[in-house]
C-alpha cells in the first residue's frame, strides 16, 4: 500500500506535509478533505477531525 495524504489545497501544514514528502521522495495519493467523502474516511480511519493527516502502509 503506498501512502495516502489527507489535505487541503490552501493550509500551510498541507504545503509542509506536500514539502517534505518530496524532499524524501514519497508517492503518494492526495485526498482533497473539502470533498465530503475524503473527510469522512479520514475521520473514520483516525477518529479525528484534525488534518493534514497521513497514512503509511497502515500507519496513520
Amino acid at each position: 500500500m503506498g501512502a495516502i495524504a489527507y489535505l487541503k489545497e490552501q493550509c500551510g501544514w498541507s504545503r509542509g506535509v506536500r514539502e517534505v514528502l518530496g524532499k524524501y521522495g514519497v508517492e503518494y495519493e492526495e485526498r482533497q478533505i473539502h470533498i465530503a467523502e475524503n473527510f469522512q474516511e479520514m475521520v473514520d480511519k483516525t477518529g479525528q477531525e484534525n488534518q493534514p493527516c497521513v497514512q503509511l502502509a497502515d500507519n496513520l
